[in-house]
């Protein structure tokens, strides 16, 4: 397992601009597609962002309290979309990069901001990516950022086997 460090890059699409650290000094790897699909994502560039995924893509985001295990690019769209329109002010700094080693990926991920319902939110948390022949083919959330990388240690969570 190998924990890439980050420098200041972009910044978030949403509310303050926030810097966003990323890998540096790497070859297309599975950490790269991962950062790239995200840093895509906070400038905007929804079509770059989702070509990241391969389009059978499995999303589990079933650790927020109405999320769901669904599949497909529409089903990333979806999620990112309707998380998105919940904040009225959103900033969002991607803090490190792990490559856990066959095809996962664990990024470590805080956000700020407060929703169009008043309620002020600072969180760290962790998504696992499971990336085969350039593709995101699975991400997971996890709300306690250590889970994640727990998990992978673990070997809970095999590269070949489905995240939910």
């Amino acid at each position: 397992m190998t924990a890439l460090r980050t420098k200041s890059g972009s910044a978030a699409p949403h509310g303050k601009r926030k810097p966003v650290r990323y890998c540096t000094a790497m070859s297309q790897t599975d950490a790269e597609v991962v950062r790239d699909m995200w840093e895509a994502f906070l400038r905007g560039d929804v079509e770059s962002a989702l070509a990241a995924f391969a389009e059978d893509v499995e999303w589990d985001g079933t650790n927020l309290p109405d999320g769901t295990v669904s599949q497909g690019r529409e089903a990333v769209l979806d999620h990112v979309t309707k998380w998105a329109e919940m904040w009225e002010t959103w900033n969002v700094e991607l803090e490190e990069i792990v490559d856990a080693g066959g095809g996962q990926v664990i990024l470590f991920i805080r956000e700020q901001g407060r929703t169009r319902t008043g309620l002020e939110a600072n969180e760290r948390h962790s998504e696992l990516y499971t990336v085969l022949d350039g593709r995101i083919t699975s991400r997971r959330g996890f709300s306690d950022a250590d889970q994640a990388l727990d998990e992978v240690r673990k070997g809970l969570v095999s590269p070949d086997a489905p995240t939910s």
